[in-house]
């Protein structure tokens, strides 16, 4: 299983990791710094259009993708059920969803990161173990004024 949410550095800016993720609006303030993912330096994403996954785009990638890390603070996937972040039904207890699966990718939305009020597309795919990406999946996050 791969399991990389984060592969981007200086000698290799095009590197993608694992977990790829692309966003259609720029979540918090948008800001182009690659991981600024802790305090006192908290960033947003910026957008990617249109989705490609492109080399171009790298940095925008690993930037939302190193927002997930695993329940040790590493930027991986979780491999072990127990430690997943989705409570299960009606057990209240945590696991994959799908026994099936090796691995979990979890992360939260904060204001740094936050999704603007209207409709952003988020587009996803992951790389396997032998280097090959799925299909891109996409979802609409809607948000509302209040």
């Amino acid at each position: 299983m791969a399991t990389n949410t984060f592969a981007w550095n200086l000698s290799n800016p095009t590197a993608l990791p694992d977990l790829q993720i692309e966003v259609s609006n720029n979540l918090g303030n948008g800001s182009s710094t690659v991981c600024d993912d802790t305090s006192p330096t908290l960033g947003g994403i910026p957008a990617v259009n249109p989705f490609d996954f492109s080399p171009a785009a790298a940095a925008a990638v690993n930037d939302l993708a190193c927002r997930f890390k695993n329940g040790s603070g590493a930027y991986s996937g979780i491999t072990i059920s127990a430690d997943a972040c989705t409570m299960l039904m009606p057990s209240q207890e945590y696991g994959f969803v799908n026994g099936a699966s090796d691995v979990q990718f979890c992360a939260h939305v904060s204001q740094p990161i936050g999704f603007p009020v209207g409709d952003t597309v988020v587009a996803a795919r992951v790389r396997d173990i032998y280097g090959h990406v799925s299909e891109v999946a996409t979802i609409v996050i809607r948000v509302v004024s209040p």
